[in-house]
């Protein structure tokens, strides 16, 4: 997946793998679509909040875009 999510107990998958669920369906994610945090130090800074991911913090983008924020 990443690192960051590699270095996660196994509580905070958890809780990473539910939120990131949610979120989901809250923003009804389509096909070559995904969820983006906003604040790219977030998993850095606020690891809690990163896991949580609430609505104020993503962004939906399509799979290019986000590609090209990753490159």
């Amino acid at each position: 997946m990443n690192k960051i999510y590699d270095s996660l107990t196994k509580e905070q998958r958890k809780i990473y793998n539910h939120c990131r669920h949610s979120a989901l369906k809250y923003f009804n994610v389509q096909k070559g679509y995904v969820l983006h945090h906003k604040d790219d130090t977030l998993m850095l800074t606020d690891i809690h909040r990163y896991i949580e991911w609430r609505p104020e913090d993503l962004v939906v983008m399509t799979l290019s875009e986000n590609c090209k924020l990753h490159d």
